[in-house]
This record gives structure tokens, sequence and C-alpha cells, in this order.
């Protein structure tokens, strides 16, 4: 229930289960059908019918103008703040404050001047919401680049970020991220 809860588009869904007191929540949640453990064969039968009635209305191309509009919703919705966990808390970290992410094992930790937070997104999540104010230079970190101070050649094609904090924080860039960088920095 949580999980279509926070779907924009919720897709077909069927329940079954051994609990019959969750089948009006299950409906409110526009879920097509609610069966009842152990299900009856006749009654397997009604919802198959059901959801290939609702599945023929369905056309490739109604199906595929869902998905492009998805998409581009996708890729027009931009953070303007992120929300991290502290304890029993839900804290607002606003990402103009953000110095940067960076992502080790299964976290992304993100930085600011005045501390360290732990984030729930991946940096792939994180950089496909980002604005153009953030830029990857390495595959587990992402720079504000409204906090880069100063920008050196490193050897091996890559390159060393000073950020503006108090500890002048030094980044080391990837060699795969070299051309990106190039292209910022000739800006």
């Amino acid at each position: 229930f949580e999980v279509l809860e926070r779907l924009d588009q919720i897709p077909l869904v069927i329940f079954c289960t051994a609990y019959d007191q969750y089948s009006l929540k299950a409906f409110e949640t526009n879920s097509l059908d609610y069966l009842l453990k152990p299900v009856r064969k006749e009654r397997l039968e009604k919802t198959v019918i059901k959801l290939r009635n609702v599945s023929q209305n369905l056309s490739k191309t109604t199906i595929r103008e869902l998905l492009n509009q998805f998409n581009g919703e996708q890729k027009q919705t931009q953070l303007t703040a992120l929300t991290v966990k502290e304890g029993d808390k839900i804290r607002f970290i606003k990402l103009n404050e953000v110095l940067y992410f960076e992502s080790s094992d299964k976290y992304v930790s993100v930085y600011t001047k005045k501390q360290k937070h732990l984030c729930e997104h991946s940096l792939t999540q994180l950089e496909a919401k980002l604005s153009s104010d953030f830029i990857r230079i390495q595959r587990g970190l992402i720079v504000n680049k409204n906090h880069i101070q100063e920008v050196y050649k490193y050897f091996n094609s890559r390159y060393a970020l000073v950020l503006n904090d108090t500890n002048k924080t030094r980044l080391i860039s990837g060699r795969t991220f070299k051309e990106q960088l190039d292209q910022w920095l000739s800006i």
C-alpha cells in the first residue's frame, strides 16, 4: 500500500492475500481485484477475464504515450532540497548548501559546510534530478560547481578541485570524466 501511495501512475494491481480486512483499502488504491486465499478456480478465472478486458483496452500506442509522458515528466523534475534522516527526524537540506555527494558501498553521503549526512538516494537517481549546478567528476562523486574555488591539473588526465569550505576540501576527478570537466572549464 505504501508503494502504491507513492506512485503517480498506478499499474494494474491484483491483491492476493489471506487478509480480508485490507480489501476496502485495496480498492481505494484503484486495484483491479482482490483475491482471498485460498483462491478458488472460478474466482481466479473471473479475475483473469477482467485483466484481459482491461489489457485489451490499453493499446500499444496508449502505453507508449504514457511511457513517453512519464519519461518527459521525469526529466523535468529537479530537486531544490533534499531530505535526510537524523534519528527520528527528517531534515531538509537546500541544494545550494550542498558541497558534494559521495558514494561509498551502499550509501551516499551529502556534505555541506557544516556537516555530513546520509542520503537514501543513489548517485544515479540524484544526478537525474539535480540542476546543471552539479557535475559528476568521478563515478562516486557529484560536486556543486558553485562551491568550487579552484581547479588544478592533476596527473594522469585528471583534475584536483578545491572547494570553498573551511577545510578547503580537495577532490580528484576520474579520467573518464575529463571531457565533461574540460567542456565545463572552457565556458
